[in-house]
């Protein structure tokens, strides 16, 4: 018998997520450290301002859901690039991939971020990292944002693709977004 041991908190908790889509991934939770890792760190102040945290945060929230304020494309896509990264880290299997940098690189059999559906990341997204951050503002804000998003898709300079396509899900510079 060894004198040492590992103790549980090392030890990584697997479980899994039912999707409201009928799909099932095998998840483990995102910590902060991970968050650190992945170079996000900056961003939460970011995305809790439109996911129900900080200053003036449920405010905006409500104004997003009602239609008063939109949240822009460059908004959505840097939200889902922090969303994107965070599935990388937490989702077990199946496997995910990350979006190649060209369309040409994708295999045929893999699943990529982007082949998840909008809403079933922010699922996933909440799950693995939001639910221990106090996810029930979340939960609110991800049911109100498919809505957002898809009043989005119908104006002309906003378009769902048919078909997921290759788009770089990386961060878009802090520069994009007025006051970052």
């Amino acid at each position: 018998m060894s004198d040492y041991s590992v103790p549980d908190s090392w030890l990584v908790d697997k479980f899994d997520i039912e999707l409201a889509s009928g799909g099932k991934v095998q998840a483990r939770k995102v910590s902060m450290e991970d968050v650190i890792e992945m170079g996000l760190i900056d961003n939460l102040d970011f995305f809790g301002s439109i996911a129900g945290k900080g200053k003036g945060a449920k405010k905006k929230q409500l104004q997003i859901a009602q239609g008063e304020t939109a949240i822009t494309p460059d908004q959505i896509k840097k939200m889902m690039g922090i969303v994107n990264k965070v599935i990388l880290k937490g989702v077990l299997q199946p496997a995910i991939h990350p979006v190649p940098e060209n369309d040409g690189e994708r295999k045929d059999g893999l699943v990529y971020v982007d082949h998840i559906p909008y809403d079933d990341r922010l699922e996933i997204f909440q799950k693995v990292f939001l639910d221990d951050l106090g996810g029930e503002e979340f939960a609110q804000f991800r049911d109100e944002s498919v809505k957002v998003v898809g009043a989005l898709a119908e104006k002309s300079e906003v378009q769902r693709p048919s078909k997921p396509t290759t788009r770089d899900v990386s961060l878009p510079p802090e520069s994009v977004l007025p006051g970052s």
